[in-house]
This record gives structure tokens, C-alpha cells and sequence, in this order.
């Protein structure tokens, strides 16, 4: 078999994976070969593009509830129209246009363990200043920044320590750190503003 791992990064092929959309040639060098392709967030368009590129055949669909009964979600929410968090929480003190690390943020991570923590943002700007924040508040944790400007072998690095536990909490854009990533140790994701779509969103509380 040809295994295509992560199959939803075949859309990347149009913007900037370009080599992606070559992969049909697999199946011109072997024509009888099947394809297997995985992924948490395979779309209908996602579908159609890959028996497109990949020229599949005979073509077998294989789907699961994207429930996972394993996993707990704590949704806070703020607007300009509502400044406070409608979760009612007495404690929250999540507020309209928190960036930093606030009290509950801090309570929800500051116990953690190496490799436990993961946050995610949009942008990397988002990304350093919680960073910074987090290593200014929590001077006996390990914490490190994670995003696409960083070279090769840094970012390497960094996903090594903190898959080993060496480091407490990462600091990552979505970009980065979002797909086929093993983090065994990881008990919590924190999500920093709304996710650029319901892929991206499926795809990093996959990380949990």
C-alpha cells in the first residue's frame, strides 16, 4: 500500500505545498498499488481533491463520530456587546480582549507537569506575548514559544523537549503545532481566540 497520513494537508498543495498536487505520479509509476489515506478532518472537498491528485478508484469511505467521550471542553466567550465571560463562573476572569495571562488562565496551567500544556494561537504576535507573560508569571516552569518563523532545526528541538517533558508549557500558533504531532504526556489545551475554521479547530483539540 501507499499510506497518506494527515490527508487533509493535500488542500496545502494550492497554496503553499505546491509538490502535494504531485503525488498523482505514484500512480502512474504504479498503477495497481492501493492508497490508503488517513485523516481526523477529511471534508467532502477534501475528498473530491484527493481522488483528483491521488487518481483513486474503486473508492471506499470509511467514517467515526468525531464525539471522543474521553475529552472535556471549557468554553469561555467574550464580545464588545458582553465583556465578561458567559460561563458563569464566579471565578472566571476571562474578559473581552484578554490576551495576557489572567488568573484563570494561570489556574489551569500552573500545575501542570512537563510536556502537560499546550497553548495555541492565531498568530505568532499572540504567541510571544502569552509567552512572555507565562515566563514572567511562572518563573519555575519551563516555558517555550513555538511558530513557523523559527528554523528547522530549533523547532525540532523544541517538540523533542517538550514530547520528553523538558519543557512545562509550549507556547504554539495553530499553523505550527496543529497536525501529526505525538504528545503523549499532554493533558490540556489552551485556545486562544476563535479558530480560523472547524477543521483547524478539530484538528488542534486533537492534540488532547
Amino acid at each position: 500500500f501507499f499510506i497518506l497520513d494527515e490527508a487533509h494537508q493535500i488542500e496545502a498543495g494550492q497554496s503553499f505545498r505546491p509538490d502535494y498536487l504531485g503525488l498523482g505520479i505514484l500512480r502512474q509509476k504504479f498503477p495497481v498499488v492501493p492508497f490508503l489515506c488517513f485523516s481526523a478532518t477529511c471534508q467532502a472537498y477534501t475528498q473530491r481533491l484527493l481522488v483528483k491528485v491521488l487518481k483513486l478508484k474503486d473508492l471506499q469511505v470509511v467514517q467515526q463520530k468525531e464525539a471522543r467521550e474521553n475529552m472535556h471542553f471549557s468554553l469561555h466567550y467574550t464580545s464588545k456587546k458582553k465583556p465578561t465571560c458567559s460561563c458563569k463562573q464566579a471565578t472566571c476572569s476571562w474578559i473581552h480582549g484578554t490576551l495576557t495571562a489572567h488568573a484563570s488562565m494561570l489556574a489551569s496551567v500552573s500545575h501542570s507537569e512537563g510536556g502537560e500544556v499546550l497553548v495555541a494561537t492565531n498568530s505568532r504576535k499572540d504567541c510571544e506575548i502569552l509567552c512572555s507573560d507565562l515566563q514572567r508569571l511562572l518563573p519555575r516552569k519551563t516555558v517555550c514559544l513555538y511558530h513557523g518563523q523559527l528554523d528547522d532545526i530549533t523547532r525540532a528541538s523544541i517538540q523533542k523537549q517538550f514530547v520528553d517533558g523538558s519543557i512545562d508549557i509550549l507556547c504554539a500558533t495553530w499553523a505550527s503545532f496543529g497536525t501529526g504531532v505525538d504528545m503523549p504526556k499532554l493533558t490540556r489545551v489552551v485556545m486562544y481566540g476563535v479558530p480560523l475554521d472547524f477543521s483547524t479547530f478539530v484538528q488542534t483539540i486533537g492534540r488532547g
